[in-house]
């Protein structure tokens, strides 16, 4: 009976630290974006610039845009594919196409291509343990 008892407040310890510490989770990266008007561009085809933030700060490998339609392609085409210079860096927001300390273009003094207005991309972020993607629509800049 004794041995009994103390499997049942094994498994109730165990089923506790599961379901309510964080002891077993695995981390995450939370990706936000955020795009803002440029009144002074009346253009309808180009886009307002879009900036990202990554919560908590993590040492990023590799960022990469792509349509989100080639998702499930094994090699998407890259509109934006920047990778660290040697050793992961830390990054906590960036501007689409813009320059981030550390890091270079996949593809030598290849720009970043120019983002569609209501069109659904895909970001992918890189580090040496974790993954995580964020969908964003870009909106119209006129």
């Amino acid at each position: 009976m004794n041995k009994f008892l103390i499997a049942v407040a094994l498994l109730l310890a165990a089923l506790y630290a599961a379901y309510f510490t964080d002891w077993f989770k695995r981390d995450k990266i939370q990706i936000m974006s955020k795009s803002w008007p440029d009144f002074r561009n009346k253009d309808t085809n180009s886009v307002q610039p879009i900036n990202f933030y990554i919560v908590p700060k993590v040492k990023v490998k590799s960022i990469e845009v792509f349509a989100a339609e080639e998702a499930t392609n094994r090699v998407p085409h890259y509109l934006w594919h920047m990778v660290a210079k040697s050793n992961a860096v830390v990054v906590t927001d960036f501007p689409y196409g813009g320059r981030i300390k550390g890091m270079r273009p996949f593809i030598p003094a290849q720009d970043a291509e120019p983002l569609q207005p209501r069109t659904h991309y895909l970001l992918r972020i890189e580090t040496d343990k974790l993954r995580a993607e964020k969908d964003f629509v870009p909106r119209s800049g006129g």
